[in-house]
């Protein structure tokens, strides 16, 4: 009997035919074979404990009965992004100011948090899940870890470092088609869904998209002042948010001009002002500001005026600010970083109710002066500052002279006046003024002053100093002269307008041999290699009869060079005049015709020479 893929608890009855011989089992034997591997067992969460063990007792879930337990089925992709509280940023900020200093360990997305900068980057826009793991429990980490973590503090503190400018989504470990979940809009996808993917807000942290609620706004101050939007406008503007349904009026900003830094223009007259909600930025100015051992001009704001005139500068909120007022000038636009260092500076001024103040101070006109108006302690309020420029009164050019080498001091009516010097009258004061003797330039340049920087060729160097001013790839004529490239195609140090041999390193001519061939004479003959067919031989310029190295003697008939012509010649001679010898061997002694060839030209000769022999 075989049985195959049988798992799990078998039973075995046996029996016999009906009808058979009857009788006593006396013993029988079972064997089980496994001709396979052994089938696995289901550990999807791998906790050692087989998945069907885990759902059967309720170590997991499995709420869409498909015999896998939950958690597996979210980490497989089933949706988990709804459910779970929704998170409050303060909630979870006061957490990890409070408890969690140095409450996690390593995460795999960073090196350990602590030290005192908990909970760090490495946290940051992590899931839920991966935060509450992170939170050890006191007995891990006794050092601050928060006891009794909820989901909703997880929710919170995951909120808190959420930099994604959307709320998070809010896992719960339970698949989102086994829940009834809200869908505010009715559009298919649940509200937490909508969160987690950017695609809704929640700017009251209440758990449901603001698209659903009635649009939530309040009081957003920044640099334009004060306006009523929704607390994400805000952020985007980066203003600061002052919370819902709260109101520009009365104003909760402080005065556009509360910093040093942000002091607006002011000029001769009455200017209404307010340093309600101001701040103080200012250093102390001790003496005439001293109040009751109250050195500081409190709760400032500030202004940048420039002098009208040359005299006395009243600035005045005499009888005119429903608080206790104090007035400082500086000299400059330069905010002030030391104490001590006003012009003039004034608290309460007899005759002024209310302990409001006027302050005299010389200033000179055109020169620009901060002014910082404030409070005794904590006094702030509203009120006009009324300037009056009242100017000095001269006789003579003398009494206003005021050291200003930029001006020219002249006194008319009675009245100084101070005229900026403009030599070249190009609209430049001589003292600011680079080339104060050319109108067209204001520093010298490139060309000094006189001389236009005029740049023809758009080369980046101007006329003046560029030898090729047509040239927008020279500046100087160089090997070629303006209008053609100094290239050395060969690199040899000669450009190629005047290389002869242009590609080849070794010359600047073709010479005898021509370009790329060396001009070099072995045996220094008086004739190149390249022409020379004997370039080793100084005594021939082509091997001859001979041959190189061997003079071209007249034939002398001894073809084996063995004491002159004889019998032993003849056989030597018949062979090479048969064959037509050019082999110099054979023409040296043999060729008596002189053409190149042994042949029968050469027979009479022979003939000569034997018979010359004694």
């Amino acid at each position: 009997m075989i049985l195959h893929n049988k798992n799990g608890a078998w039973t075995l009855n046996v029996s016999g035919p009906r009808g058979a011989d009857t009788g006593n089992l006396v013993s029988w034997t079972l064997t089980f074979t496994n001709p396979g591997t052994a089938i696995p067992t289901c550990d999807c969460n791998g906790n050692g404990v087989s998945d069907s063990v885990d759902i059967s007792q309720g170590t997991s879930t499995d709420c869409n009965s498909n015999g896998t337990p939950d958690e597996c089925d979210i980490a497989s992709g089933a949706p988990d992004c709804d459910g779970g509280p929704t998170g409050n940023p303060t909630a979870g900020g006061n957490i990890i100011n409070t408890f969690c200093f140095g409450c996690h360990g390593p995460d795999g997305f960073g090196v350990n948090c602590g030290g005192g900068s908990c909970p760090g980057p490495v946290l940051r826009n992590k899931t839920r899940t991966t935060i509450s793991n992170k939170l050890l429990p006191p007995t891990d980490h006794p050092g601050g870890a928060f006891p009794g973590f909820t989901p909703q503090d997880f929710a919170d503190i995951e909120t808190f470092l959420n930099d994604t400018g959307h709320p998070p989504a809010r896992p719960d470990g339970i698949i989102d088609t086994c829940q009834t979940l809200p869908d505010c809009d009715n559009d298919g996808t649940k509200d937490g869904c909508e969160f987690g993917a950017g695609t809704a807000s929640d700017d009251n942290f209440d758990g449901i998209p603001d698209n659903c609620q009635a649009v939530l706004t309040g009081a957003c101050c920044n640099s334009g002042g004060c306006t009523v939007v929704t607390a994400s406008a805000c952020g985007t503007a980066g203003g600061s948010y002052q919370g819902d349904n709260t109101l520009c009026s009365p104003n909760p900003c402080p005065p556009a001009n509360n910093n040093c830094a942000n002091a607006l223009p002011i000029a001769d007259g009455a200017t209404p002002f307010s340093t309600v909600n101001a701040t103080t930025d200012g250093p102390d100015e001790p003496g005439a500001c001293t109040k009751f051992s109250d050195t500081q001009v409190n709760q400032d704001i500030w202004f940048v005026y420039t002098a009208s005139c040359t005299g006395e500068l009243t600035l005045s909120t005499c009888n005119a600010a429903n608080y206790d007022t104090k007035i400082a000038v500086y000299e400059g636009t330069q905010c002030p970083a030391t104490s001590g260092t006003a012009l003039a500076c004034r608290d309460d001024v007899a005759g002024c109710s209310g302990n409001t103040t006027t302050l005299d101070v010389p200033v000179v006109q055109g020169n620009s002066y901060l002014i910082r108006v404030g409070g005794y302690a904590s006094a702030s309020g509203t009120g006009t500052l009324t300037l009056t420029c009242n100017a000095f009164e001269c006789v003579n050019n003398g009494q206003c002279d005021d050291s200003d080498p930029c001006t020219a001091d002249t006194c008319e009516n009675n009245v100084c006046v101070f005229t900026p010097i403009d030599t070249d009258n190009d609209g430049t004061p001589d003292c600011s003024d680079g080339c104060p003797n050319d109108p067209n330039k204001t520093a010298p340049g490139q060309c000094g002053c006189g001389v236009a920087d005029t740049d023809t060729d758009n080369d980046g160097t101007a006329d003046c100093n560029d030898g090729c001013p047509n040239d927008p790839n020279k500046i100087a004529p160089g090997q070629c002269g303006c209008g053609v490239a100094d290239t050395d195609t060969d690199s040899d140090g000669t450009a190629d307008c005047n290389d002869g041999c242009p590609n080849d390193p070794n010359k600047i001519a073709p010479g005898i041999c021509g370009c790329g061939v060396a001009d070099t004479d072995s045996d220094n003959d008086g004739t190149a290699d390249c022409d020379d067919g004997c370039p080793a031989d100084p005594l021939k310029i082509a091997p001859g009869n001979c041959g190189c190295g061997v003079v071209d003697t007249a034939a002398t008939g001894d073809m084996d060079g063995i004491g002159g012509p004889d019998g032993a010649d003849i056989q030597l001679f018949t062979e090479a005049v048969i064959g037509l010898s050019t082999d110099p061997v054979d023409l040296c002694p043999g060729d008596f015709s002189a053409n190149g060839v042994m042949d029968f030209a050469d027979v009479p000769g022979m003939v000569t020479a034997l018979l010359s022999v004694p």
